[in-house]
């Protein structure tokens, strides 16, 4: 169907508008069949509507008004206006009380209930609450805040929320380019407030209204987005102009990290993205005050904006999760800038826009296994086996890669089960005596050592002091540093001295089992030679003792115990 079937050009009123199809046409389409008509001699007495400046850039002239759907059924060109200042006024009115229009209240009279400025109706938006009119005279401003406004022998009435404006129009033209595999459905986002798309999936070429009654749209900047769930993401923001035909450029192919399925991942979702009480992958964010964090433990804290609880989710599942939560549709709540400015979690970028935008995944990418964190982000509460997986930047900009620690794992244990593992002295022996006790007062609330504490101890668990004569004492320990354990629960029930007291400190020591296993997280060093034991002879299971030997190594170490039943001990 040609153009000139579907569009309507009514002279009396100066309307160029939409009346029929689906068809989209180009700009220059409008445009020729616009030159084409008004050549007859019919036309020969109206002012033409729209004059050329370049293949791509138009203008409507002469006082003539485009219809804000019509300019949705076009692309490949910018439209802007020249006329609509001091002649065509938009009205802009409260949702409450809103009757909305229908397509025979064009052309009708609109008259102000309280100044009684008068209009011709030109074209609405029922969705946005807004109506254009060309004014019956100069001195009709609308200019009351609250009036109401009905339309003689129309269906339409509203109330004012705010002072018309009168002012010119600026349609700005993208397209998109670049590789879109599975042909997402595209969204744009402009001044924090998502468009309401009216084109189909995959590539796009579609008019913006940048300028509306010269009041301009946030620099007349817009971002588009690619955000399909399961592929990777892409984002683009560009500043428009009425120059036409503006190329956006975006990749959107499969994501091969990103293999769950829909219902997987929003069960592990915290509901409650701020900070909630929920369980699930939590992110929680701190401008005013940024979040501190010892995460490469070298003594020294970097700071953060954002923090994200993985609730020990394996980390590819939390990579999902956040893609989740910034897929096309997310309404998550989520923080940029400052601790008040909120975006829903489909046009969420970055923490700062002074800050890299990753792309593919805004709080950050996913490759071999593992997590790079955007700027700004940290994890807590990781997976087990994920303790390596990550690296962070820090605000100053500072890459944080944590320290090397491996997990020391006992396997095919139950409930009840004794287990320790200790240092080897190297005849496969506990080893008591790695430290010399230093001088220790009695009730003091640290244990302190002549010895420095290897970085490779347990950040809490249980120090063993022993006496010249053999006599141990057990004391569980908050936290160490340098070369002193600090006490968790009371205070030193001997003196040591530093002549002849010793000091050992077991890898796990535990009595207290739950599940099939147990184990510590260990900053690797050196190897280093243990002594594993599993015991159970007081409940309804008995075992014979299990002991081996074995060596924490860069990777780490699992061992599984061997149950034999003690069919003798009764």
């Amino acid at each position: 169907m040609a153009i000139g079937d579907d569009i309507g050009i009514n002279t009396t009123h100066k309307i160029i508008s939409h009346d029929s199809g689906s068809t989209v046409y180009t700009v220059n389409d409008l445009y020729t069949e616009l030159m084409d008509t008004f050549d007859d001699l019919a036309y020969m007495d109206d002012d033409v509507p729209m004059s050329a400046q370049t293949p791509y850039k138009y203008t409507m002239i002469n006082g003539w008004y485009i219809e804000e759907e019509l300019t949705q059924y076009l692309n490949e060109g910018a439209i802007i206006t020249n006329g609509y200042n001091g002649e065509v006024r938009t009205l802009y009115c409260s949702s409450t009380g809103y009757v909305n229009c229908v397509a025979g209240d064009v052309t009708k009279t609109v008259t102000g209930g309280t100044t009684s400025d008068t209009g011709v109706l030109l074209d609405y938006d029922n969705d946005a609450y807004k109506w254009w009119v060309r004014m019956s005279d100069t001195a009709d401003l609308f200019d009351h805040s609250t009036e109401t406004y009905t339309i003689g022998s129309g269906t339409g009435s509203a109330v004012a929320s705010q002072i018309s404006a009168t002012g010119e129009h600026w349609f700005s033209n993208l397209y998109t380019i670049g590789t879109l595999e599975n042909s997402p459905t595209l969204y744009i986002y402009q001044n924090g407030s998502k468009i309401d798309g009216w084109w189909s999936s995959g590539q796009i070429d579609v008019l913006i209204k940048t300028v509306e009654s010269g009041v301009t749209n946030d620099s007349k900047a817009v971002t588009v987005f690619a955000r399909q769930w399961q592929d990777q993401y892409d984002s683009y923001g560009i500043t428009l102009s009425d120059n036409g035909h503006e190329a956006v450029p975006l990749v959107s192919i499969t994501d091969a990290n990103n293999e769950s399925v829909t219902t997987d991942i929003y069960n592990i979702v915290d509901t409650d993205m701020n900070g909630g009480t929920s369980t699930g992958i939590n992110i929680t964010f701190s401008f005013a005050t940024a979040y501190s964090a010892d995460i490469n433990e070298d003594g020294s804290n970097e700071e953060y904006y954002c923090k994200i609880d993985c609730n020990s989710v394996a980390i590819e599942s939390v990579y999902e999760a956040l893609k989740w939560i910034t897929r096309e549709g997310s309404t998550s709540t989520l923080k940029y800038s400052s601790d008040s400015d909120t975006i829903n979690g489909e046009a969420y970028r970055y923490l700062s826009s002074d800050f890299n935008e990753v792309k593919a995944c805004p709080f950050g990418s996913f490759a071999g296994g593992k997590l790079f964190a955007a700027k700004g982000v940290y994890l807590v509460n990781l997976h087990p086996d994920d303790i390596q997986n990550y690296q962070l930047i820090a605000l100053d900009d500072e890459i944080v890669i944590p320290p090397n620690k491996q997990n020391l794992t006992i396997t095919n244990i139950s409930s009840n089960d004794t287990v320790a593992v200790f240092l080897d002295d190297g005849s496969n022996e506990v080893d008591k005596d790695t430290y010399s006790a230093d001088t220790n007062t009695l009730s003091a609330g640290t244990l302190t050592l002549q010895d420095t504490i290897p970085a490779d101890t347990p950040s809490s668990g249980f120090v063993i002091a022993v006496q010249s004569d053999g006599a141990e004492q057990v004391y569980e320990y908050s936290a160490w540093a340098s070369s002193a354990f600090t006490l968790t629960n009371g205070t030193l029930s001997t003196a040591y001295n530093s002549n002849y007291d010793l000091a050992y400190v077991p890898y796990i020591y535990t009595d207290d089992v739950s599940g099939s296993s147990t184990y510590v997280q260990l900053e690797y060093t050196t190897d280093r030679a243990v002594v594993v034991r599993v015991r159970r002879s007081s409940t309804s299971t008995k075992i014979l003792p299990f002991e081996t030997f074995g060596t924490f190594g860069s990777t780490g170490l699992t061992v599984a115990a061997i149950r034999t039943e003690d069919s003798v001990i009764s």
